[in-house]
């Protein structure tokens, strides 16, 4: 059944594309089926990824802070002194390891309170920072982790946990890096192994969501474009696909020279990501107006491709905030595109 988008006619014919009554085009409730499979799909890939993170979140318990006890036992069984002393810098005792031939790296434990737990932490950061030769840093704040961690690498490499009211810090040279690591392991400060696997699940939830919207945004494409009398294989240019497209649908120079120039940012911004070349005004400047003109150029697109299919201004609004609803209602729908730009900006 069908329903006329002007009068809300509704016609049982199906081959009939115009209501008998006002001649407007009309729509088939049927399309109303894939729109509905949208949503279902969305929503399913959506709950994946609830319960996905309800299930890391349980698997990922914050630890538990290790003790003073704890940590002498340890060192004991590694046959490491550990010696006690007062700093007054920090305004605490520190509890540490030398560097000698068994034990080949300094490690310390602190004590803190929740009063300067942030700020000794933020002082051992920059002091790490301060560490000549450094070659690259590594900083892990991750809430289902449940401790900070911080890495700086070069010839001396030095790493720095806080959890709770514990801080470890552990410094040896670079050629001794693994047994450092391999102490806070033992502890149970392997971070980057926490992070590396959290980050595989939360990525592969990330990726296969928008992967599912530029599928169905791919085959809307493709419908629109068939129904535009374009070759299909133009969706897939980059690029070249979104020119085609406002070719179309607007006869607005400016639209395509505002396209042109969103082109030239884009690339500016991925040469400077490339080349690391990160200077903050210059760089929030070219992205900023990369957005301005993102944002300019897609509501202009979206107005116009409503308009070359027959609905009115307010559909693009659909449009620019949900693309993956909106073009596949145009793609699937049985509303005709208008070729004539001059007849449909009448």
């Amino acid at each position: 059944m069908k329903r006329c988008l002007k009068c809300n006619c509704e016609i049982n014919d199906n081959n009939t594309n115009y209501c008998p009554k006002c001649g407007e085009p009309i729509e088939n409730k049927n399309n109303k089926k894939v729109i509905i499979i949208i949503f279902a799909v969305i929503g399913i890939i959506l709950l994946f990824s609830i319960i996905l993170g309800i299930a890391m979140s349980q698997l990922s318990k914050p630890k538990k802070e290790i003790t003073l006890l704890e940590f002498k036992d340890y060192m004991e069984k590694n046959s490491c002194e550990v010696i006690e002393n007062d700093v007054s810098d920090l305004g605490v005792t520190v509890h540490e390891v030398k560097e000698n031939d068994v034990c080949k790296y300094n490690l310390s434990f602190i004590n803190v309170d929740e009063n300067n737990r942030e700020n000794i932490y933020n002082m051992l950061v920059t002091d790490a920072n301060n560490t000549k030769n450094i070659t690259g840093r590594r900083e892990s704040n991750n809430s289902l982790i449940g401790f900070y961690s911080y890495a700086v690498y070069g010839d001396n490499y030095i790493k720095i946990v806080l959890n709770k009211n514990m801080i470890l810090v552990g410094k040896t040279i670079r050629n001794n890096r693994e047994n450092l690591d391999k102490v806070f392991e033992d502890l149970g400060y392997g971070s980057i192994d926490d992070l590396k696997i959290i980050g595989i699940f939360y990525y592969s939830i990330y990726y296969i969501f928008l992967l599912g919207l530029i599928i169905i945004l791919l085959v809307s494409l493709c419908k629109l474009f068939k129904k535009m009398n374009i070759h299909i294989y133009k969706v897939f240019i980059p690029f070249y696909n979104l020119y085609i497209l406002v070719k179309n649908i607007t006869n607005k120079k400016w639209i395509s020279i505002l396209l042109f120039i969103e082109y030239l940012v884009f690339i500016t911004i991925i040469i400077l990501n490339l080349f690391q070349v990160f200077q903050f005004p210059l760089y929030f400047l070219i992205f900023l107006l990369f957005v301005i003109l993102y944002f300019i150029l897609f509501i202009n697109i979206s107005i116009n491709l409503a308009l070359s299919f027959g609905k009115e201004k307010s559909f693009a609004i659909l449009m620019v905030f949900m693309p993956y609803v909106g073009i596949p209602m145009l793609a699937f729908g049985n509303n005709e595109y208008k070729n004539n730009i001059k007849e449909r900006n009448d």
